[in-house]
């Protein structure tokens, strides 16, 4: 994802079905996240419905944001 607003904005990833928080991260203004589930759950995250949020402390959010589920992460191009 790419910040592309002028803010701060917090990155979460929640699993709707358990409530369990999987991520909360930090993008400063004009910065870019990279994140790969298997780096921080090699397992794998479980199946089900997530819940991306975005916050900006009441500023506006813009963000760019893009990816791919996938069993075989190298298969992705």
């Amino acid at each position: 994802m790419k910040n592309r607003g002028r803010s701060t904005i917090t990155f979460s990833l929640v699993h709707k079905d358990s409530g369990k928080l999987y991520i909360t991260k930090t993008v400063g203004a004009g910065k870019s996240l990279d994140w790969n589930n298997l780096d921080s759950f090699p397992q794998g995250l479980r199946s089900g419905d997530y819940e991306i949020q975005w916050r900006a402390g009441g500023d506006i959010v813009h963000v760019s944001a893009w990816g791919a589920p996938s069993r075989y992460p190298s298969k992705i191009e």
